[in-house]
C-alpha cells in the first residue's frame, strides 16, 4: 500500500476555532449545539469572561480565558490556536450563526474537489474595480443567500471558512494586525500567497444568523459603518478588487444573473411605492382641507378683531363705559353730563 492510499484510511482531524464575548452568550450556546458533534475538538477563546460558563465544560471543547492569554483579541481570537492546534482543517465559526449538520463535510468536500489548494468559505465578497471605500464599494455574497455556482471571490468572512492547514502553514497570529479587520488581512495573506478564496455553492439558509441585523450594536460591522478608513487603506495598498480573468467572467456572470433577480425586487418595490404615493396624496388633500378650514377660521377671528377695534370706539361703547365709570365712583357724576355732550358731539 502506497503513500497515498495510507492517507486516504488516516480519518481526518478538524477543529472548529472561534472568540467570543459574554454579550453573545445565548448565541454561543446555539452556534456550539450545531456545530460540535462535527469536528474533533472545539477551541473557543473567550473575550471578557471571568470564568468558563457550564455549558462549555465538554471533554470535545478546549477554551481559553482572554485574561489568562492574550486580552481582549475580539475575533482576531478565533486564530489564537493556529500554533496550537494539530489538524487537517482549521475552521473558523462565529458565535451568531447555526451551522447546518453537514457543514463540515460539505466544506471538506469542496476542499477535496480542489485538491486541497484553495481556501473555502459561504461569505463572500468582491470589491469594485473604482474602489471608494470599504463599506460603500463592494458586492457582498451573504452566508444565508443561495449560490447556485461556487465563485472566485476577493474576500471570504472568516467565520464560514475552512482552511486546509499544510496550505497555511505559514499562517499565524502575527499576520492579523488589527483587532477588528480580521477578514481583510485573511485576503490579504491568501493574495500574496496566491491562494485563491472560493465561495462555495449552497441553498438559500443552509447557514442561519441567530441575532437579529440590528441586535448587536457592538459588532464589527458597525463599528466599520462609522469609520472605515483603515480598512479602505489596506483595500488600496493591497488593490483586493482584483481578480484573474476566469473568476472576473464568473463574478459578472453572477452580477447579470442577480440584476434579475434585482429587477424583479425593483418592480416589486416600485409597486409599494406607488402605493405609498396615493396614500400620502390622500393625506396631503386632507392636509389642505384642514388648511383651508384653519385659514377660514383665522380669517374670521380677524374680522371678529376689527370689529371688536371699532365696536370700543364707537359712541354707544364710549358712553356706556363713561356711565359706568360714573357710578363706580359717584364724585364723577358731578362731570358726567359734560363728558356725555362731548363723547355726542365728537366726530
Amino acid at each position: 500500500m502506497n503513500n497515498s492510499e495510507n492517507r486516504k484510511n488516516v480519518k481526518l482531524y478538524v477543529t472548529a476555532n472561534m472568540a467570543t464575548y459574554p454579550a453573545r452568550i445565548s448565541s454561543l450556546k446555539i452556534t456550539v449545539e450545531s456545530i460540535l458533534a462535527q469536528v474533533d475538538q472545539l477551541n473557543i477563546y473567550l473575550n471578557g469572561y471571568d470564568e468558563v460558563p457550564d455549558f462549555l465544560e465538554h471533554s470535545k471543547i478546549n477554551c481559553v480565558l482572554g485574561k489568562e492569554a492574550l486580552g481582549d483579541m475580539r475575533a482576531k481570537g478565533k486564530f489564537y490556536f493556529l500554533d496550537k492546534a494539530i489538524t487537517d482543517y482549521y475552521f473558523t465559526i462565529d458565535d451568531d450563526i447555526e451551522y447546518p449538520c453537514d457543514y463540515v463535510q460539505k466544506m471538506i468536500c469542496v476542499l477535496k474537489k480542489h485538491h486541497d489548494s484553495v481556501v473555502v468559505g459561504v461569505h463572500g465578497g468582491f470589491f469594485h474595480r473604482n474602489f471608494q471605500s470599504f463599506v460603500q464599494s463592494r458586492t457582498v455574497i451573504h452566508f444565508e443567500q443561495d449560490l447556485q455556482n461556487e465563485l472566485f471571490t476577493a474576500m471570504l468572512g472568516t467565520g464560514t471558512v475552512a482552511i486546509p492547514m499544510e496550505l497555511f502553514a505559514r499562517l499565524s497570529l502575527d499576520d492579523f494586525h488589527e483587532l477588528f479587520m480580521v477578514d481583510i488581512f485573511f485576503a490579504i495573506f491568501c493574495k500574496k500567497n496566491k491562494i485563491a478564496c472560493v465561495c462555495i455553492n449552497r441553498p438559500k439558509l443552509w447557514l442561519k444568523s441567530i441575532l437579529e441585523y440590528n441586535e448587536d450594536n457592538s459588532s464589527i460591522w458597525h463599528d466599520a459603518k462609522k469609520n472605515d478608513s483603515k480598512q479602505t487603506k489596506k483595500i488600496v495598498e493591497y488593490k483586493l478588487w482584483e481578480l484573474d480573468k476566469n473568476s472576473l467572467e464568473k463574478y459578472v456572470s453572477y452580477l447579470e444573473i442577480n440584476n434579475i433577480q434585482l429587477t424583479k425586487n425593483f418592480k416589486y418595490e416600485n409597486q409599494q411605492l406607488k402605493k405609498q404615493n396615493e396614500r400620502l396624496c390622500i393625506i396631503d388633500m386632507q392636509v389642505k382641507e384642514q388648511g383651508n378650514t384653519i385659514q377660514q377660521i383665522t380669517e374670521q377671528i380677524q374680522d371678529n378683531n376689527k370689529q371688536l377695534a371699532n365696536l370700543k370706539h364707537s359712541k354707544s361703547f364710549r358712553l356706556g363705559e363713561l356711565f359706568f365709570r360714573s357710578i363706580k365712583k359717584p364724585y364723577k357724576l358731578i362731570t358726567f353730563p359734560i363728558n356725555c355732550i362731548n363723547i355726542l358731539l365728537k366726530i
